[in-house]
Order: C-alpha cells, then structure tokens, then sequence
C-alpha cells in the first residue's frame, strides 16, 4: 500500500474513528503539543496501520490544529484512547465540538497533505 494510498485509508476512516472511538476523558489538563503528536503517531500507526513516517507526518499536522481547536476534555480523551480503540470505533464518544474540530483539522490536514479524503 502506498503513503498516499495508506493516508487515504486513514483520513477516510480513522478521521471517523478518532472522532467516535473511545474519548473518554479523564482530566488531567492540556497535553503538550509534543506529548498529543506522539500520542496521534501511535495511534495512526498501531491503530489506521500507516507506516512510522506517514504517521508522523500526519501527527505533525493535527497536533497543532488539535491544541488550537478542541477542548481539554476532548484533548486528555485522545491521550487516554488506546489503538483497539480506533480499530473497534469503540467506545464512548466526544463531544459535537470536538468531533467537528477533529473532522476539520483531518480535512485540513489532507488538503495540505494533496490527498482527497475517503477517495
């Protein structure tokens, strides 16, 4: 499968799935930007199956928009998320907010990336 063809896969459906899998929040403040990207790249990888690099393209991407964008509860809910999370779309869900700030900032992130989300 090729990165954009992984990307492709990943914006189509872990766009949905981070959105709606299991964000339950926990507290606990903010996540650093950098702590959120680690976090993001795992998920992408383990989770959506993309290779190491585009992982962390993509996290590089959504972080910053996510801190920007989204609340701290729907930010702590992402770092407590587990990757069976994303492969089930488990769990319970975030807030409309969140969930649409999550969907822009993968749109965003997709347009800058040149790729065409869900295609």
């Amino acid at each position: 499968m090729t990165n954009k063809m992984a990307l492709r896969r990943m914006v189509g459906a872990s766009m949905i799935g981070l959105s709606a899998f299991g964000l339950a929040a926990c507290g606990g403040g903010k996540p650093s930007e950098g702590d959120l990207n680690d976090k993001l790249a795992g998920l992408y990888e383990d989770g959506a199956g993309l290779d190491s690099e585009t992982a962390g393209k993509l996290a590089d991407c959504m972080s910053p928009k996510l801190i920007d964008s989204m609340s701290e509860d729907g930010l702590q809910a992402i770092m407590d998320a587990e990757s069976s999370d994303v492969i089930n779309n488990s769990g319970e869900k975030i807030s409309q907010e969140d969930n649409d700030a999550l969907t822009k900032a993968g749109t965003d992130c997709a347009s800058e990336m040149g790729i065409t989300p869900g295609s």
